[in-house]
């Protein structure tokens, strides 16, 4: 059929090609979403590199590919080559150019805006949207102005409805994607639906303005099809571009869960960061800020556990309230770690926040001394950790008490010969009633070290500025549980106790006198170092205490106390009914109430039927010195009930405020308040040891008092020095005397501390294990341990024992003597 100029040419359109049309711009918006879902905050020249690709992605992919895809679908006429769409390069350019441009300055709009108020971030995806609708329909009629054979005829009533429709359905998914986003549910699915809402507005837009666009012939032009099907052939090839990007991002994605997976069989080191608010620091992609310390902590022996109780870890936990300490020795750390073949590298921030830089070593070089190579790459591991959160080594907080087992999303019972993080049942016979219940064994394939703190509002700006993020728990605890690979529930109550931790001074409380309940226990176990201490849930530091007066006991009030010395509480609550009747004035009798109350005041802070048979020590501890030097007055001295229960009755059956603490740590945790002595000897000891591994090292700051250099032959251990000097006496609780044990002879494989410690043999028999520290300054005969790893010294770096050494001394006197009964 001969067609003239000015005629308006009959339309058709293929089906098949209009349903391809909406799938190659899926392609390109699902590429989007995932580029904008790896998007990482921050003000570097990245951010704004990454949105530009996103710009691209969606603008070239997404809306010029499906144009050009789709405008193949409008057939002209009957079909005839020479009447179909041609094209000018010049404006195809132009269309390619100009909504990459108007995307990228609303992606902008909307980043600059993401953090603010709701109010502020839903109009900056409502100004992005109508940018978003704005570019698709300013695409489509720019490249219509490069038909060279038709003139377009428009109808306005479709090309506003093209752009409304647009507009909303980029609205609605941008929206969506930023609200999943800011709350951590943006799963795959939910971006997939994003990038088909989007996609849906770039289809619905290009056919509502065709269906009202009428083509007027202009000129017939001859061609191959080949020259005619040359911007089809372009948008096909980058939609497999496209295809081929998502293909990255999914590979990428599975790398980094695989890494994910990987870190939660190993050591690793975790910043538990939370502002003002409450609200706990995460990455973008909702996991906590860390680093891998090493692949495994090498046990030595089976019942070599890195746990609360382990010296190393006890070590590392002092170091964190010091870290001053360690900081000059780090750069010989590195180098020493290099030397002995290990590598240390920095953290990378690609894979969202999860640092890969690490350490693994299994050697069985027996000149390498395990112990310390685990605290140097735990030093190691917090400098490259303040690295990644561009803050000092100091600012990343302390150790929490506690170490968090990991390894596995959905715990289910399983055979004990399999690896991994499992949850078991066993079965426990109740020694109280005679009954068994089950109860739930936990084992982790890897273990987590969180260094906690609270920082200001001007410390969390800093910190978002640099692309990380706040959330509350009930967000991000999901997130972060499939990350770690524990359940959700316990991920959740370990954030809480995160974000409870008083960190430090937590163990001093106000001056004055305290009257306290110190109660130690044996256990059969070794996993806690086979002694426990009675302490507060919520300041494990601190011993079930209450203030018996604010200002320092008068000398007549002490010797009041110390006629009662050694009597049990019920002892010294009929003691007191007497005195009440013989009060020779009103001082003295306020005093005796006052003494009654304060014992009754402590039963209920203690409500175990054992604490009724704990005895007085009378002597007046002061503990954690002069509190910043504020005077005498200033001073805390304490008094306490001390027993050593029944090991059948020594559960706690009616507190819920009170907990069991392994003794050692409890002993440790005294030495790390602020501005303690301790921390100087400490900072000595680490350099005399330490300095001796790395002699190349140089020394820290003058004013620690530490020496220039130091050789091997002078190396001082750090480690058992602080965990007290240990000399214990084992013996059946129905004689008074015991018998020591020989020590065990060395050897070659004892445990991963055998270079730095002795661990003497234990000596169990029955169900009843009676044996307690002896602290003393000089060295002691090694009988029986507690379970912990010792080494007496009595040189000038040694420790100068607390309170709670004094009470571990007395309380073990007063027992092998006979003079204190267990309590039922």
């Amino acid at each position: 059929m001969h067609h003239h100029e000015g005629e308006l040419i009959h339309v058709r359109y293929s089906p098949g090609i209009i349903v391809g049309s909406y799938f190659v711009s899926l392609c390109g918006a699902y590429a989007t979403v995932e580029l904008l879902h790896l998007r990482s905050s921050g003000k570097s020249w990245r951010k704004w590199a990454h949105l530009a690709a996103c710009a691209v992605c969606f603008g070239l992919f997404a809306i010029w590919c499906m144009h050009f895809v789709g405008n193949s679908a409008i057939i002209l006429d009957q079909g005839q080559i020479y009447m179909q769409l041609n094209y000018a390069a010049k404006y195809t350019v132009a269309s390619a150019i100009v909504p990459c441009v108007v995307l990228f300055v609303g992606f902008c709009i909307v980043d600059r805006y993401n953090d603010h108020g709701k109010r502020q971030f839903h109009y900056a995806v409502g100004v992005c949207s109508v940018m978003a609708g704005m570019a698709i329909a300013g695409m489509h009629y720019i490249g219509n102005l490069g038909t060279t054979n038709y003139k377009h005829h428009h109808e306005w009533g479709t090309v506003l409805g093209a752009i409304i429709i647009a507009s909303t359905a980029c609205w609605l998914s941008l929206a969506l994607f930023y609200t999943w986003r800011k709350i951590w549910i943006n799963v795959w699915w939910r971006r997939l639906a994003c990038a088909a809402v989007l996609a849906m507005a770039v289809s619905a837009m290009h056919w509502v303005a065709a269906i009202g666009t009428k083509y007027e012939l202009l000129k017939m032009e001859e061609g191959t099809g080949l020259d005619r099907h040359m911007n089809l052939i372009v948008a096909s090839s980058m939609s497999a571009v496209a295809c081929l990007i998502i293909c990255c991002i999914a590979l990428y994605l599975n790398k980094r869960r695989k890494i994910m997976a990987d870190r939660a069989q190993h050591v690793t080191l975790a910043s538990a960061t939370f502002d003002s608010e409450g609200r706990i620091l995460v990455t973008e992609q909702g996991q906590l800020p860390c680093h891998k310390i090493t692949r495994k902590f090498n046990q030595r022996s089976f019942d070599d556990e890195f746990n609360v109780s382990h010296p190393v870890y006890q070590w590392l936990y002092r170091a964190s309230y010091d870290w001053n300490t360690v900081i000059p020795l780090i750069p010989a750390m590195k180098a020493h770690l290099r030397k002995i073949g290990a590598s240390t590298d920095a953290p990378r921030a690609s894979l969202g926040g999860i640092a890969t830089g690490s350490v693994d070593w299994d050697s069985g070089d027996e000149h390498v001394d395990y112990s310390v190579m685990f605290r140097e790459l735990f030093c190691v591991a917090a400098s490259n950790l303040a690295d990644y959160l561009k803050c000092t080594i100091g600012e990343l907080g302390t150790l929490y008490e506690e170490i968090t087992m990991s390894g596995i999303s959905n715990p289910k019972p399983m055979s004990a010969m399999s690896s991994g993080f499992r949850l078991l049942k066993k079965r426990v016979a109740d020694a109280e009633s005679g009954r068994e219940h089950m109860e739930p064994v936990m084992f982790g394939a890897g273990q987590i070290l969180f260094l906690v703190r609270q920082i200001d509002d001007r410390e969390a700006t800093r910190l978002i500025d640099l692309g990380f993020r706040f959330a509350e728990v009930a967000q991000v605890g999901e997130v972060i549980a499939k990350g770690i690979q524990v359940p959700v529930v316990t991920m959740t109550e370990t954030i809480n106790r995160l974000r409870a931790f008083p960190g430090k001074d937590s163990t001093i409380p106000v001056p004055g006198t305290y009257l306290s309940c110190f109660c130690i226990r044996p256990i059969i176990s070794k996993r806690t170092g086979v002694w426990e201490v009675l302490v507060t849930d919520s300041q494990r530091g601190r011993l079930p205490m209450v203030k018996v007066k604010e200002r320092p006991l008068e000398d007549w009030q002490m010797n009041f106390i110390k006629g009662m010395e050694g009597m049990t509480v019920n002892q010294i609550l009929t003691a007191i009914q007497a005195h009440k009747s013989t009060a020779n004035s009103h001082s003295f009798l306020q005093w005796v109430f006052l003494w009654e109350n304060r014992i009754n005041q402590l039963a209920d802070v203690v409500p175990e039927p054992f604490f009724q048979n704990a005895f007085l020590s009378s002597d007046l501890l002061p503990a954690y010195g002069q509190i910043r030097d504020l005077g005498m007055d200033s001073k805390v001295n304490i008094l306490a009930f001390c027993i050593i229960p029944d090991i059948h009755s020594s559960s706690l059956q009616i507190s819920q405020k009170l907990t069991y603490i392994p003794l050692t740590f409890f002993l440790a945790r005294q030495r790390v308040y602020e501005n303690a002595p301790d921390h100087a000897k400490f900072a000595k000891q680490v350099f005399s040891e330490l300095g001796g591994v790395m002699p190349f090292a140089s020394g820290p700051a003058t004013e620690k008092g530490f020496p220039a250099s130091t050789e091997v032959k002078n190396r001082k251990d750090s480690i058992t020095s602080f965990t007290s000097k240990v000399s214990s006496s084992g013996f059946w609780p129905f004689r008074k005397r015991s018998v020591p044990d020989e020590e065990d002879p060395p050897t070659s494989d004892k445990d991963s501390e055998r270079e730095l410690v002795v661990r003497p043999r234990h000596a169990f028999g029955g169900i009843m294990v009676n044996s307690i520290v002896n602290i003393d300054g000089a060295a002691m005969t090694d009988q029986m341990t507690l379970g912990t790893y010792a080494v007496a010294s009595a040189d000038s770096l040694a420790d100068k024992p607390t309170f709670a050494d004094t009470l571990v001394t007395q309380t073990k006197t007063r027992w092998q003597k006979g003079g204190m009964k267990s309590g039922h």
